[in-house]
């Protein structure tokens, strides 16, 4: 039973560590870097849930309930692959202080108003 509420609350936490980041900087003036500190260690209890769930299907198979398994399974694999899906995707572009012009030649200003 303790293992069953170990991985229901890692889960749970886990997944709100990734979830919840966003809004809180937008509406309740959480700070950047904690909320990127959350996301990242939303994935560290997010894959310790998916690990604990690995060992009670393996070690207590007879006694699993695959319902609240399933669930638990879904919020850490969310709290795993929505971070990790994020990064993929950052990586395949410039960071932004990176995206320059041709430094040689830059194009001329071209005033947008008259």
């Amino acid at each position: 039973v303790h293992l069953k509420a170990l991985i229901a609350l890692t889960s749970i936490v886990g997944f709100l560590m990734v979830v919840l980041p966003g809004p809180l900087y937008q509406y309740a003036g959480v700070s950047l870097g904690t909320a990127f500190t959350s996301l990242r260690f939303g994935v560290y209890v997010g894959g310790a849930a998916l690990i604990l769930i690995i060992l009670q299907v393996l070690i207590n198979r007879k006694n699993v309930s695959w319902g609240s398994t399933f669930i638990c399974a879904i919020l850490a694999l969310i709290a795993v692959g929505m971070p990790v899906s994020m990064m993929s995707k950052a990586s395949a572009v410039p960071p932004i202080h990176d995206i320059t012009t041709d430094v040689t030649n830059p194009p001329e200003f071209v005033a947008i108003a008259p």
